[in-house]
């Protein structure tokens, strides 16, 4: 008791139910990294919040590889957002077409950086409740929503409209006139924000990093590009885990394209 009257309860002396209760209110606040520090106990209940779903761009693959052992296995849900090169509408002349080739390179080195951070990873207890890691992989440009389709959005759809931005797109360039079409697209601008007519693909030589820790695999709608058939397949091989997969993947409107990729070709 102290010379006010007041008496306190030692953290460890409450009841574990209260403790939760407790870690519970404080997590509705926004600073979850400052109250993993206060203590070991509080550590571990907010880091599992912190690491549960974890997103990273190409450019964070090294310091994902730094992240320790005991951190990597509190996450849950892993999500690579590949980031490919701006490029031109028929409208626009900043960067020029698509460039397949260095867009090509970007991906499979994406990839390559990832499986080799994920292969020391090491497969996790079945008994462990984080034991299924998923893995996402998302591709995109951002002149994807800088031309005709600027409503586009690349977000997590559990983020949608949480502290997001409200805004009336006005570009009559680009066929948007107080937030609505002034004009549909046209089939070159729908080609262009899919990728064009080619797939990404990576190159088997030098991609074998196994990584066990992964369960799922999974590619959203929010990837308008196409994954080729055996860059699918050399996934599948470097994931001896895998348990579920989840593809969305859109179909092509060029017939040879679609039935060439649903044949495996």
């Amino acid at each position: 008791m102290t010379s006010t009257g007041q008496s306190f309860l030692s953290w460890h002396r409450l009841p574990r139910e209260i403790q939760l209760d407790i870690l519970s209110l404080v997590a509705r606040v926004d600073q979850l990294s400052k109250c993993a520090a206060v203590c070991r106990d509080w550590q571990e209940y907010f880091e599992n919040i912190l690491f549960r779903k974890v997103t990273v761009h190409q450019g964070d693959l090294a310091r994902l590889g730094e992240i320790s052992p005991c951190r990597t296995e509190r996450i849950r849900h892993l999500w690579l957002r590949i980031e490919l090169l701006p490029y031109d509408c028929l409208r626009c002349h900043n960067f020029g077409r698509q460039d397949h080739t260095r867009n090509g390179t970007i991906f499979q080195e994406a990839l390559r950086k990832l499986f080799r951070v994920l292969h020391s990873w090491k497969g996790r207890n079945p008994s462990h409740p984080n034991s299924g890691l998923t893995l996402e992989l998302s591709v995109h440009s951002p002149s994807d929503s800088q031309h005709e389709f600027q409503n586009l959005s690349f977000d997590d759809d559990d983020d949608n409209g949480r502290d997001a931005d409200v805004c009336t797109i006005d570009d009559p360039n680009h066929g948007w006139v107080g937030g609505r079409r002034s004009r549909q697209p046209t089939l070159y601008d729908v080609t262009e924000v899919f990728g064009g007519v080619g797939n990404l693909n990576i190159i088997p030589p030098g991609f074998h990093w196994p990584a066990p820790a992964v369960k799922h695999l999974l590619v959203r709608r929010q990837t308008r590009r196409r994954f080729g058939y055996s860059t699918l397949r050399h996934l599948m091989n470097c994931l001896p885990g895998l348990e579920a997969i989840s593809l969305e993947f859109w179909r092509t409107d060029f017939r040879f394209q679609q039935d060439a990729w649903d044949q495996g070709i």
